[in-house]
């Protein structure tokens, strides 16, 4: 198999939409999951990670459906990061995205950990208005990647960011919330309709949009995931699909996450205590191409290495 013809979702390439046909998702599944968690006392998670109770998780704006890859509405995804790495003459390239986790830690996907990686970038928009709004960068001190991280399937594709100082949380900068309870933890996403955000171009040859744009896209079943990259010869392990990875995507191609968005998340709305509260079900990981029919994109299912995560974050 050649390798590289499974592209992680890198260098600068995020929310793709190769029409303007207006696609409509499943309506079987509503855009918000009303009441799922209302007033669910078991929701108070780990100490180490912000809860639904102190905030996690919410958006000052009010997510309509969305049909395709548009320009998302300022402060709407205020735990977005963009990831940078240092370049010649002192200049940072942003190749990577992530998600604010903690004050003082970003989720990312594994292989977008490389020795230039230098800071992480916080409370951005657009990126052609230096001030448009508030960002901050913030240097990176340390990374861990996931020790059964495979870079031949690209299973257990996540990494944790440390920041060299606290974050002050605003309307631009907060944390989005992670499945660390019942029952979005246990969850068959599948037929549900999540959000990705992020930065980059905007088709597989374009160039790199300035404004983060949004997209919703559909959970599709595992096997039939499985059954598709047979289809083109590349499953290459019997765990590249199992339990612990998600995918999605339009099978018609035309929208969907790609390299640039490489370690952003994958985003489900939840109701707690009367408030919508965003919760990271995924990590963009890899595909083939960007937005091709009948190729979804692969996301590390987060819920299988929260306890992973919240142990590196106790310790450190």
């Amino acid at each position: 198999m050649d390798r590289y013809s499974i592209c992680a979702r890198f260098q600068s390439a995020p929310i793709v939409s190769t029409t303007s046909r207006v696609t409509t998702i499943r309506t079987t599944t509503p855009v918000l999951l009303q009441n799922r968690l209302a007033n669910d006392p078991t929701f108070e998670g780990p100490a180490v990670l912000p809860t639904p109770e102190q905030g996690c998780g919410l958006s000052d704006v009010e997510h309509k459906r969305v049909v395709g890859g548009v320009p998302a509405a300022l402060n709407g995804w205020p735990w977005m990061a963009l990831v940078g790495y240092d370049q010649s003459f002192g200049d940072v390239d942003f190749l990577c995205g992530g998600s604010l986790i903690t004050d003082r830690h970003v989720l990312t996907a594994a292989h977008c950990i490389l020795p230039s990686l230098s800071l992480v970038r916080l409370g951005e928009h657009d990126t052609a208005i230096k001030t448009e709004s508030p960002h901050v960068d913030i240097p990176v001190y340390k990374y861990i990647s996931h020790p059964s991280y495979d870079t031949f399937d690209g299973h257990s594709d996540l990494a944790i960011l440390y920041l060299t100082e606290t974050v002050q949380f605003n309307a631009q900068i907060k944390p989005i919330c992670l499945p660390t309870a019942e029952p979005v933890r246990s969850t068959d996403f599948t037929g549900y309709n999540p959000f990705i955000a992020g930065w980059g171009r905007t088709k597989e040859t374009g160039h790199e949009a300035q404004v983060l744009q949004e997209l919703q896209i559909p959970i599709l079943e595992n096997d039939e995931c499985s059954q598709l990259y047979k289809k083109i010869r590349k499953l290459v392990t019997k765990k590249q699909f199992n339990d612990a990875v998600l995918c999605a995507g339009f099978l018609e191609g035309g929208k969907d996450s790609c390299q640039g968005d490489s370690g952003g998340p994958l985003m489900l709305p939840y109701r707690v205590s009367n408030k919508y509260h965003y919760f990271q079900i995924g990590i963009v990981s890899y595909g083939v191409g960007c937005a091709r029919a009948e190729l979804p994109g692969v996301y590390t299912r987060v819920a299988s290495f929260v306890d992973w995560i919240v142990e590196q974050i106790g310790n450190n």
